[in-house]
């Protein structure tokens, strides 16, 4: 049966030690302490966000809902902070953080070349700003 399945796989990734969605998110929140709040979702949380079939795996496997896989809790986080229609700190974080990883490990990019600076045309002379690079685009009108 496809219940009994999906408890094995959960249970796998557990016996594999791999970092449950609270630890992640534990992990996180220490790290980036008065950067970004990065709150660890409760039990109620992830059951809340769990589908009538999940909820049945949670319950086969009660200590799930504790030590919850992350994949499973990244979707939990988007559907407890953001209505489902936006990933959650956790999810989000992690996302930016590959992608600026990929940009800095590349032999081309800007971030891996010291002392880059953008040579483009700015409203105050020094600065380069988000506004300046929008205007640049044109996508904001010049003022």
């Amino acid at each position: 049966d496809r219940g009994r399945l999906a408890v094995r796989n959960l249970l796998r990734g557990y016996l594999l030690s791999l970092p449950t969605g609270q630890a992640v998110a534990r992990e996180l929140r220490q790290r980036l302490q008065g950067v970004r709040d990065i709150p660890v979702l409760t039990e109620q949380q992830v059951r809340a966000a769990a589908t009538d079939g999940q909820v049945q795996v949670l319950e086969d496997a009660e200590f799930l809902q504790r030590k919850t896989p992350l994949w499973f809790y990244i979707l939990a986080e988007a559907a407890a902070l953001g209505n489902g229609r936006r990933l959650g700190p956790v999810g989000s974080t992690i996302v930016a953080e590959v992608l600026v990883g990929l940009v800095r490990r590349s032999p081309g990019s800007i971030l891996s070349t010291p002392g880059w600076q953008p040579t483009l045309p700015s409203a105050q002379a020094g600065t380069f700003t988000l506004t300046d690079l929008l205007k640049f685009a044109r996508v904001l009108g010049q003022s």
